[in-house]
């Protein structure tokens, strides 16, 4: 791939990240209006603001150094961040404002919302394994960085 379509591309996966990100701050907005009290416990609209920082970074680091990992699991944990803004602001707006019937989409927006944040938490540590250079440290690591990409999870004795 060129370096012009590579920064055509990470430039349309900012974008789109950061379009999610907004386009699901109105549907928040609405959606603490409707709730009732017990059942959703209405996130602040500036928490998701914040996040608009993550796809920012990833594709500073992905448009000037693109051989390095870092920037594009970055810039992927942004649009899946995005992804899991919106999907929960259309979900709790679509199936409470929306009575008698749900919007459409809205009870598969709400299944994405329960497991889409687990990527996001596995780039994170996967970042720091990656981190500065953009590779492992060594070859040992390799064990590691497949647990961490698997998305698995460990398990405790508690129950």
């Amino acid at each position: 791939m060129t370096a012009r379509t590579l920064r055509w591309m990470t430039g349309g996966v900012g974008a789109l990240s950061i379009a999610l990100l907004l386009g699901g701050l109105p549907l928040t907005y609405l959606g603490r209006h409707v709730a009732t009290a017990g059942l959703w416990n209405f996130p602040d609209v500036f928490e998701e603001l914040t996040f608009v920082a993550v796809p920012v970074v990833g594709f500073v680091l992905a448009s000037r150094r693109p051989a390095n990992k870092i920037g594009w699991i970055i810039l992927a944990a942004g649009l899946l961040l995005g992804l899991g803004f919106f999907s929960k602001g259309y979900g709790w707006y679509g199936l409470i404002a929306a009575r008698p019937r749900p919007m459409p989409g809205a009870r598969a927006a709400e299944w994405l919302v329960n497991w889409i944040w687990i990527v996001p938490a596995g780039a994170l540590a996967l970042v720091l394994l990656l981190f500065p250079a953009g590779r492992l440290p060594s070859r040992r690591w390799r064990p590691a960085a497949w647990f961490v990409a698997s998305g698995r999870q460990a398990r405790s004795g508690c129950s």
